[in-house]
């Protein structure tokens, strides 16, 4: 910026504040995000699930499978293409970067959060300006730390996959029939089985 002259009638500018520098960026990120910058995170029941200094990216993705089945040519027998008939909507995949400078305490306290997190069936929700992504579950995690970076920062790839639920079955418990009382119907008379049986006998058919 120019050194212009703070002289009568000329406004105060951002050069001369002792902040300016922090105000740029504040007013930076107001913009980009609209003052929802804490709205970035991994939550888990409302609070900030891992102990990261910074969510540094997310990548999403959502497949759709199509469902084909052979169809055979009329009169030839053989396959002569395929035809769709089912679309089927799959769970998806969300990605975050987690970043952790600090101490070597730090570091590894948040690597131990996700690595013991990952190994449950704990569900967390990823949280965006854009997007609120609910009921996900760890299933892959791995990390990096590059000479680039320095030595002293630790970054966190986990990915969280949507868990759905459904309402829960209730069962009743059934009656064991050997619970149930004897229940006479009549005396019964039986029957003794006939196990003679008739043999007729054939005559041998002589050999010539």
């Amino acid at each position: 910026m120019p050194n212009v002259p703070q002289v009568p009638g000329v406004p105060n500018l951002s050069s001369y504040l002792p902040n300016a520098v922090t105000l740029i960026v504040a007013d930076a990120v107001a913009f980009l995000f609209g003052g929802a910058q804490d709205r970035w995170g991994v939550f888990q029941d409302g609070a900030i699930a891992f102990d990261y200094d910074s969510f540094n990216a997310i990548s999403f993705r959502k497949d759709y499978v199509v469902s084909d089945y052979p169809v055979e040519a009329p009169g030839s027998g053989q396959s002569s293409g395929f035809m769709s008939y089912d679309k089927v909507e799959m769970p998806f995949e969300a990605r975050v970067r987690l970043i952790s400078g600090g101490s070597e305490g730090d570091r590894e306290a948040l690597l131990v959060q996700v690595e013991n997190a990952a190994a449950t069936i704990q569900l967390f929700d990823v949280v965006t300006p854009e997007r609120l992504y609910e009921d996900c579950n760890i299933v892959r995690f791995s990390y990096e730390r590059t000479a680039i970076d320095g030595a002293g920062v630790i970054k966190i790839d986990v990915t969280f996959q949507q868990i759905r639920t459904s309402e829960v079955s209730a069962f009743s418990n059934t009656k064991q029939p050997g619970s149930a009382g004897q229940v006479g119907i009549g005396n019964v008379q039986g029957t003794t089985a006939n196990q003679s049986a008739k043999i007729e006998s054939f005559p041998l058919a002589s050999v010539q």
